[in-house]
């Protein structure tokens, strides 16, 4: 995660304090039964960390860019056609946001004097 961070161009002080906020990370848990004992948290984010959205984003974000990369074609949504070499189509390839995610997989040509979002309507 630190890797993408900065490879999205996050500061390197902001990635240390992310760094910081979750290295040795120990939890208990409140039971029925009592208090546990103290663990260490290796994995995921903190619960209730407003950073959390911000971080699965930017991860969900760097693997779908992995996996769809050069297939944008086969696998976007066209919204606009390409004009020429310097002015290629563009695709949208997943809208996510949180937990919330939408991959779109049926390619999509609009012609004519329809805009995109009149042609998604009529179908």
């Amino acid at each position: 995660m630190l890797r993408i961070l900065r490879a999205y161009g996050i500061p390197d002080i902001l990635v240390n304090a992310i760094d910081d906020t979750y290295t040795d990370t120990k939890a208990k848990v409140l039971s029925p039964d009592g208090i546990t004992d103290v663990f260490d948290i290796t994995a995921g984010v903190l619960q209730g960390d407003t950073l959390a959205p911000f971080l699965f984003n930017i991860v969900l974000d760097y693997a779908l860019r992995k996996a769809t990369d050069g297939r944008e074609e086969e696998l976007g949504l066209q919204t606009k056609q390409r004009r020429s070499r310097r002015c290629p189509a563009t695709y949208i390839r997943d809208l996510d946001f949180a937990d919330d995610i939408a991959l779109n997989r049926h390619r999509h040509c609009f012609s004519g004097s329809k805009k995109p979002q009149q042609a998604l309507a009529s179908q």
